[in-house]
């Protein structure tokens, strides 16, 4: 197989953030340069599929070890939960956040049964903070308890002078509240923008505070929401953000290290921890065969030609 568009990304010393394409629902995947992995909600069940091969093949790069270290489930909606029990059974996950309020759903009720039964460290979202790697996390706890949405936290983190921003499904009126409470402190350069690009989300005064360069939207194609909102695209576009989505570009993967700066991928690559990785050989041998095939074709064409003349 020969790679097209692919590139390589090195694990050393970086922070890699995977938007990952769950459909509509949200899955974001963290490797910290210290080797810690952060999973931030596991999409709808219907993708969990999706969500446990990309997890096995480039957020935990193959490896034999399958632990998750921090997996933060930022609300009960089933877009953002359904993966769960699929995550739990293929992976080791050392600690779980779970949403401040419960919700009566089977869903969440078979989530918690799992958890309980097979004794799974948790705890309620709560403010929290921590440094990986000499990266810097930032749990906000929610303010407004009255909506499922609005019991997201914010999720900030810090590395080499960049700065991203989690929301989860909060609507405006928490954005207010967030930012009356914490005002510039939530100016970043990356914004995850809340619930799939919602009308009722990412309000201007909102964008205002956190002025970023860069917005990511995890959304499902046609979904029936009018997710993202075309006044939420030309809000973002006014102010000259860069906008990635996951229905348009698919995976999306930002790099942040000092070889890289502030990078984003939408093709494919490969992740690795190695200056001589085994897949690199096999990129290195598809190059090969391809220049032989070229190299027969070539010279069986050329023989024809010369046959053709001796005929003459």
């Amino acid at each position: 197989m020969l790679y097209k568009n692919f590139q390589i990304v090195q694990l050393k010393d970086n922070l890699l953030v995977h938007y990952i394409s769950v459909g509509q629902g949200d899955a974001t995947a963290i490797n910290f340069p210290d080797g810690t992995i952060m999973l931030i909600d596991t999409g709808p069940d219907d993708s969990a599929s999706t969500l446990s091969t990309y997890l096995t093949n480039k957020v935990l790069n193959n490896k034999r070890d399958k632990t998750i270290d921090n997996l933060i489930l930022t609300h009960a909606d089933a877009d953002h939960i359904g993966g769960a029990m699929r995550i739990l059974n293929d992976f080791d996950v050392e600690q779980i956040f779970m949403p401040v309020i419960e919700s009566d759903t089977n869903v969440y009720n078979n989530l918690v049964t799992y958890i309980e039964d097979n004794k799974i460290n948790s705890s309620i979202i709560t403010e929290w903070s921590d440094i990986f790697g000499l990266v810097n996390v930032k749990m906000y706890e929610p303010l407004d308890r009255n909506s499922t949405n609005n019991t997201c936290p914010l999720i900030k983190i810090n590395y080499r002078n960049v700065s991203m921003l989690f929301t989860g499904d909060i609507d405006s009126s928490a954005e207010t509240e967030f930012v009356e409470l914490y005002g510039e402190e939530l100016d970043v350069d990356i914004l995850k923008i809340a619930h799939h690009g919602s009308l009722y989300s990412t309000s201007e005064a909102f964008l205002n505070v956190t002025t970023p360069d860069y917005a990511i939207i995890s959304v499902g194609e046609n979904n029936s929401y009018g997710h993202p909102s075309e006044v939420v695209l030309n809000r973002l576009s006014e102010m000259n953000v860069e906008i990635f989505r996951t229905d348009l570009n698919g995976n999306v993967l930002s790099v942040v290290g000092e070889d890289y700066g502030m990078k984003f991928l939408t093709t494919d690559y490969i992740i690795t921890n190695l200056i001589l990785d085994y897949r690199l050989f096999v990129l290195v041998l598809d190059a090969i065969i391809l220049v032989e095939i070229i190299l027969i074709v070539f010279k069986k064409n050329k023989k024809d030609k010369n046959d053709i003349k001796s005929l003459n």
